[in-house]
């Protein structure tokens, strides 16, 4: 959130390409960014940081958790920084000028504000970890036991021929995507009352 702020509030140089490439993720394969992971993190220097901190990312656990990363934070930063966009910043200013600092002005005025908006890209955000899949695939691999989230264990069951498992692995990653997207319409139902 406070990239999302920044990139809202300040004049940033090369904003324009900050925006480019944090947009970039969105629209392309999330296979394609399982594979850039893939790159960089065997990159010898990267690869012996990894092997001097004691744990390697590619084809782990961890390497799960960087994968959803990379593709929901950047969900979440556009999203967040809509919220922002949408609050004007005149706001602020009068918060300022009445005697506020600049953190209890964000506190105190534009956070509450950008709540809803700030709320509804972190379920946007969390929905696409739960359900990324190309960039675990190439990044982590697909190990039964090991790197098999849901959608990567679906993807297993339909290979093996386990058709009712893999469908049983959809309908809850069905139900589990419908109902933070179901609270969150909801809630926005009841503050427009």
């Amino acid at each position: 959130m406070p990239a999302a702020y920044a990139l809202s509030r300040l004049s940033l140089r090369g904003a324009g390409t900050i925006d480019a490439l944090l947009t970039l993720p969105l629209v392309l394969p999330a296979s394609t960014i399982g594979l850039a992971l893939l790159i960089a993190f065997q990159y010898e220097p990267v690869l012996q940081l990894q092997e001097k901190l004691g744990f390697r990312l590619a084809y782990s656990q961890p390497g799960i958790v960087v994968a959803q990363l990379v593709l929901a934070l950047t969900l979440g930063i556009k999203a967040w920084k809509a919220a922002f966009d949408s609050i004007s910043v005149r706001y602020e200013h009068v918060a300022r000028s009445l005697g506020s600092s600049a953190a209890h002005a964000f506190r105190k005025v534009t956070l509450p504000l950008a709540r809803p908006g700030l709320v509804a890209g972190a379920v946007l955000a969390w929905t696409r970890a739960m359900a990324e899949f190309g960039a675990v695939l190439i990044f982590c691999s697909a190990m039964r036991g090991k790197t098999d989230i849901l959608p990567v264990a679906m993807f297993l069951d339909v290979n093996a021929g386990y058709n009712e498992r893999a469908i049983a692995t959809g309908l809850m990653l069905a139900l589990l995507a419908l109902a933070p997207v179901y609270a969150l319409g909801k809630l926005g139902l009841r503050r427009a009352s």
